[in-house]
């Protein structure tokens, strides 16, 4: 039906457009009242009804209600079916069991975990590492484990106000839900395979070294590229690994890798290897007046301190070992130097004299030393070293000093005591321990033209050689309770000590306090010892062990035709003494424990009837004391064979002994 609007402000039907037509009008007249009405519609717009917008009204309530009860019914619906299913979007360790029963979850579930648990896992290294495992790193999945994940995915929406509920759908549809949980990891077993992973990926860090290597051409050297370390941190891999666990199962095994810096690193050795080019390049040549010494790069190359340039310094430096320079300036100096004739003490007729010396030149072997250290790693090639004289005369005062001092130092004797013994030096013996040294030799720098003064003094090194020679016998410790022991195939001898050692320091001192007075009475010095170092103890020892390897190293063997009874090492050992001798400890085979043993043998043969026979049949015994002398000879020589020692027909009891008494040599057990 066609609506038209009518002047009056309302709405026509084209009825009454038809009424006017029935009116006479003609077809114009009434397309222009159309037109004109059409008009005033877009000019004067008609006001609606209020009938109009209440007639609607129902209209609408019906749709609400229609799609109210449509929303309920689709929540019921929904609700219905997931009631024994879990609601889609929760996710178990990062399988999705939405949609799924208990069952089905679990079993899924349980299948996910297993094939998890089996592959291997990507690790992101540059090294080839073997596959590792979750079930390697000790990943537990346990029933109980999977079912109480299980239960709390199916818990997830439920047991809510409707509001609430629809919320949580809301969300589970649009952005999901992971189960929080995780499956327990057995610390101790991932950090073993994390410490069997870390000995294979951690690497020390490389240095960079400085390599000097000879050619036809000469020395070349090098410079190797450093490379820095790298080590796994046990620890802090496995706590990522446990939080990675978190509402999941990894793919990947995130390693923590520190990396060590190096050391030494390319920078630190360019000077070094200046240094180095400058010392091989050529000879280094050393003048000393009009003689001089050559120093080739091959012997310079054989002076270098690799210590000093080792990687393990914190700041390698190119310099020469001070020890061999010194040696090498020590050779030069022997060649350089022209000895003087130095003062000396002489007795002749019984008086004691002091001749003069000349005077000589020697090298300043410190100042050498410095000079070559110093100059060798440079350029300079040629090196003058300083000679000093040196005068043999003394002056006056230093003259009558002397003079004096071998007057009253050594017209009287010198006495040492120890216990009884006596030791008197006098005439040419206290001669020989005496030397001419500087006084405040440790202070007083060295004249170049004179000799410093000297004073009349006990030389340390020939009086402790002397105490070594002839005192320490009377004092030395005297071993005492030795034990001897066979331990793989070596007799290790060990015991207690007692007695003292000189001590030939304090001795010298007592001695040079005694030196210097002029009283007679008190040149007297007695020899200051001390307890035995276990050093010294195993000194005096070592001859005692020696010579009871010599007995007890090899077995001996005791026979009879065809019987024989060996005698192990271990049992010699066992029967070893020792004894003070004529010249010291020395050991033995004790004389009770080898009868026993050979007693032993005697037994065992007359339980065989073995030995030979008298004329009226009787068996003779073993003797006892002979095979044991014959054992004790045998362990002395090379040949370890004896023979059983039986007893003389001659010497034989009665053929009737009384009952019940054992023949004498034959000890009841």
């Amino acid at each position: 039906m066609t609506v038209v609007p009518a002047s009056s402000g309302g709405w026509r039907t084209p009825d009454a457009l038809l009424t006017r037509e029935a009116a006479g009008q003609t077809l114009s007249e009434r397309y222009s009242e159309r037109m004109s009405v059409y008009d005033r519609q877009i000019l004067l717009p008609t006001e609606r009804s209020p009938s109009t917008v209440w007639s609607c009204l129902p209209i609408v309530i019906l749709a609400l209600v229609f799609f109210l009860v449509l929303g309920i019914g689709g929540v019921y619906a929904y609700r219905q079916v997931h009631q024994n299913r879990i609601y889609p979007g929760v996710t178990v360790l990062g399988l999705s069991v939405g949609r799924a029963t208990r069952a089905e979850a679990e079993m899924a579930l349980r299948a996910y975990v297993h094939n998890v648990r089996q592959q291997p896992l990507r690790v992101r290294v540059p090294d080839e590492v073997p596959p590792i495992t979750l079930m390697a790193l000790g990943l537990d999945a346990a029933d109980e484990e999977i079912l109480r994940l299980v239960d709390d995915a199916w818990w997830v929406g439920r047991d809510l106000p409707l509001g609430s509920w629809l919320m949580s759908q809301f969300r589970l549809l649009t952005r999901g839900y992971v189960v929080p949980g995780a499956l327990t990891l057995d610390s101790e077993q991932a950090r073993e395979v994390l410490q069997q992973l870390a000995e294979q990926l951690s690497r020390e860090p490389v240095s960079a070294t400085l390599r000097v290597t000879n050619s036809d051409a000469g020395f070349v050297s090098l410079i190797e590229r450093s490379q820095p370390g790298r080590q796994l941190k046990v620890e802090e891999t496995l706590l990522r690994l446990q939080r990675s666990l978190a509402g999941q199962l990894p793919s990947t095994l995130d390693l923590v890798l520190e990396e060590l810096p190096v050391r030494v690193t390319e920078a630190d050795l360019e000077r070094p290897r200046a240094a180095v080019d400058h010392l091989l390049q050529s000879p280094l040549v050393l003048r000393a007046g009009d003689k001089t010494w050559s120093l080739e790069p091959d012997v310079l190359f054989s002076m270098l301190d690799t210590e000093a340039l080792a990687t393990e310094q914190a700041a390698p430096v190119a310099r020469l070992r001070e020890d061999k320079v010194r040696a090498f300036v020590a050779s030069v100096a022997a060649d350089a130097n022209d000895p003087p004739g130095t003062p000396s003490l002489e007795l002749t007729d019984g008086a004691i004299a002091l001749q003069s010396g000349r005077a000589g030149a020697a090298l300043d072997e410190a100042a050498a030393v410095r000079l070559v250290m110093g100059q060798a790693l440079t350029e300079q090639r040629l090196l003058t070293l300083l000679m000093v004289t040196v005068q043999a005369t003394l002056s006056e005062a230093a003259l009558d000093l002397l003079l004096r001092q071998a007057g009253q130092r050594l017209t009287q004797p010198l006495v040492l005591r120890h216990a009884s013994r006596e030791w008197v030096l006098e005439g040419q013996a206290l001669l020989d321990l005496v030397i001419l040294q500087p006084i405040e030799s440790a202070t007083a720098p060295i004249a170049p033209a004179t000799l410093p003064d000297l004073e009349v003094a006990l030389d340390q090194a020939q009086v402790e050689a002397f105490i070594g020679a002839e005192v320490a016998a009377a004092v030395a410790v005297r071993v005492e309770l030795a034990r001897f022991a066979l331990r793989d195939g070596r007799v290790e001898v060990s015991g207690g000590s007692s007695g003292l050692m000189p001590d030939g320091p304090a001795t010298y001192a007592a001695l040079a306090a005694a030196f210097v007075s002029q009283d007679r009475a008190a040149r007297v010095a007695g020899v200051q010892a001390r307890p035995a170092h276990p050093a010294e103890v195993a000194v005096l020892l070592e001859p005692l062990r020696q010579q009871a390897e010599q007995l007890a190293a090899r077995p001996v063997e005791v026979s009879y035709g065809a019987y024989t009874w060996p005698i192990a090492p271990a049992d010699l050992a066992k029967m070893l003494r020792f004894r003070q001798g004529a010249d010291g400890p020395e050991p033995y085979l004790d004389p009770g424990r080898l009868d026993t043993h050979v007693t032993a043998i005697a037994v065992e043969a007359r339980q065989r009837a073995l030995g030979p026979q008298t004329a009226d049949g009787r068996r003779r015994p073993v003797d006892v004391a002979r095979t044991a002398a014959a054992i004790r000879e045998a362990v002395q020589a090379s040949v370890r064979v004896v023979p059983v020692k039986f007893v003389a027909a001659e010497d034989l009891p009665p053929p009737d002994p009384a009952p019940d008494l054992s023949a004498p040599w034959i000890p009841d057990r």
